[in-house]
């Protein structure tokens, strides 16, 4: 399950697009509506990209893996969050990761290709 935060919905209602590239913030529980419920000790985000998803034309999917070195503590990134910047920024898109991912300090993480959908409902969906 995914969606945009308060903030995503906002810029899309104002007419503005997701910017090309995000960054993906891992989160123990529910981000919430403004993605900063249940953050990650693992405050690095990384790079990502979204293409169009091959089971529909209104759902995004990142299009290449995504990884982490050297993480910061041991717990479980059940859900992310995409930002607009690396460090501070905005929060666009919230959302639940299937699977989750264990994160082992020190140690290293990957998210699949394809793992990190948004799913844009039409009306009457």
């Amino acid at each position: 399950m995914s969606g945009l935060t308060n903030y995503g919905a906002a810029q899309i209602i104002a007419g503005n697009g997701l910017p090309q590239t995000l960054y993906v913030q891992f989160h123990t529980g529910d981000p919430g509506p403004d993605a900063l419920d249940n953050q990650a000790v693992e405050q690095t985000r990384q790079a990502t990209t979204l293409e169009e998803g091959p089971d529909s034309s209104r759902q995004a999917v990142n299009d290449a893996s995504v990884s982490w070195s050297g993480l910061a503590a041991n717990e479980v990134g059940s859900h992310f969050s995409l930002w607009d910047d690396p460090t501070n920024g905005n929060p666009w898109v919230v959302g639940t990761l299937n699977p989750s991912v264990s994160l082992t300090a020190g140690g290293d993480a990957t998210i699949s290709g394809g793992n990190i959908r948004l799913t844009m409902l039409a009306a009457g969906d």
